[in-house]
């Protein structure tokens, strides 16, 4: 999403905000400090709920891409 200023007052008229920039060294910071926070969630067993939200996805998906099937081949054989 970009951040939208005010112009300079001409017609109303906006214009995008410019991207901050980091310094190499920020960025590494950063990542450095995401990668310690995230990795322990990648090692951890996933939740029964998580699970059970997963399959039910599953089934959705599924049943939707067997409603596309369907309604592809009924398109093909008009």
């Amino acid at each position: 999403m970009t951040k939208v200023q005010p112009d300079d007052g001409r017609n109303g008229q906006m214009r995008p905000a410019s991207a901050a920039t980091l310094s190499p060294s920020v960025r590494r910071h950063l990542g450095m400090n995401l990668r310690n926070l995230y990795a322990t969630s990648l090692v951890e067993p996933v939740s029964e709920r998580i699970e059970t939200l997963l399959a039910k996805l599953g089934r959705i998906r599924t049943g939707i891409s067997s409603l596309e099937e369907r309604d592809d081949t009924r398109r093909s054989e008009s």
